[in-house]
């Protein structure tokens, strides 16, 4: 019995520590993959997906320039629609001054009840037409302050993806010019081997890449200067004073004498 609950928490136990087991194998999976990458794919494939910014822009314009020739079909159903309610309601108060029997009114005061039941009739009915078309007017209205609102977020956002693209696109020159100079640097100092590999997207493609160079760049200069030291051989003081006033005072530097061994 003690056996059978023994293998029953261990079993527990590794089935609890899978998940970890798993995710650390996956990052290390990624990084080895990284680390098989160079730098020069990984800037091509960079200036790739910055090149593919290029279509959605133009959709983008395109969204933008929709929306505002809907905006401006709008705004014009909006007057024609305005012009309308204002004729009605001018109609409608004409017509109120007649059953009322203004001294304006062309209905004269024998007129009968039934012409103005009729006309009661007509003008209830032109009354509903005018609410709906003002009920109209309003939701347009409306719908026209959100097709604004839209409008500018859209070219906010046009504007943002541009900046953006321009800035990702003057990063990503910056880092070409700067593996070139450190490959250059690299060629000079052998005995540093350069990390360049990296997997990501985008942004992160550029950003960890340009760490990384940064990183080969202080190991280079790094280098340089301890295989720079390890060359120098040993000079007098004296020698060094001598050769730096004569630099000073402009005479002719005197021969350098055999290092002492």
């Amino acid at each position: 019995m003690r056996m059978l609950i023994a293998l029953v928490l261990g079993a527990a136990a590794v089935t609890m520590c899978l998940p970890s087991y798993a995710e650390t194998a996956a990052s290390m999976v990624v990084k080895s993959i990284s680390k098989q990458v160079p730098v020069e794919f990984e800037l091509q494939r960079a200036e790739g997906m910055l090149s593919k910014i290029e279509p959605q822009i133009e959709r983008c314009k395109h969204d933008v320039a929709q929306a505002e020739v809907n905006l401006e079909n709008l705004e014009a159903d909006i007057r024609k629609l305005r012009d309308r309610v204002a004729e009605q309601e001018t109609t409608l108060k004409r017509g109120a001054e007649l059953l009322r029997g203004a001294p304006n009114g062309v209905l004269a005061a024998s007129a009968t009840e039934m012409a103005k039941s009729r006309m009661a009739v007509d003008l209830k009915r032109r009354l509903e037409v005018c609410k709906n078309h003002k009920a109209m007017l309003s939701a347009k209205e409306k719908l026209r302050d959100r097709h604004r609102q839209a409008v500018g977020a859209a070219r906010a956002r046009l504007d943002a993806v541009r900046c953006e693209r321009d800035h990702l696109h003057d990063m990503a020159q910056s880092l070409r010019v700067q593996k070139m100079q450190i490959e250059a640097l690299a060629a000079a100092t052998p005995n540093l081997k350069l990390d360049d590999s990296a997997l990501s997207e985008a942004k992160s493609v550029l950003g960890k890449i340009k760490n990384r160079l940064d990183v080969a760049q202080k190991m280079l200069d790094d280098e340089s200067v301890f295989a720079a030291g390890d060359k120098d051989t040993p000079v007098s003081p004296e020698l060094v004073e001598a050769e730096i006033r004569d630099f000073v005072s402009g005479k002719p530097a005197a021969p350098a004498a055999p290092a002492r061994r």
